[in-house]
């Protein structure tokens, strides 16, 4: 069985005109692992979530999702 694809962040922020709402993020989730984002209400968990599904486009920085940057896919 393969052991997945790993997915990293690299100094990730997302901003909303002056408001940061991620703040250089960095995560490294190897493949096969079992992950998950906690924190308080507003912190950026579903934030961080939607780019790294695509949804929203990181003001700077770099999600890789198996070594491959998903910057402007």
């Amino acid at each position: 069985m393969s052991a997945g694809v790993g997915v990293d962040l690299e100094n990730l922020w997302i901003r909303f005109g002056d408001f940061v709402a991620v703040r250089d993020a960095n995560v490294n989730i190897k493949g096969g692992d079992f992950f998950s984002f906690l924190g308080p209400s507003g912190c950026g968990k579903t934030t961080i979530l939607r780019a790294v599904s695509g949804f929203l486009e990181p003001s700077e920085g770099n999600i890789l999702i198996g070594g491959k940057n998903m910057k402007g896919v």
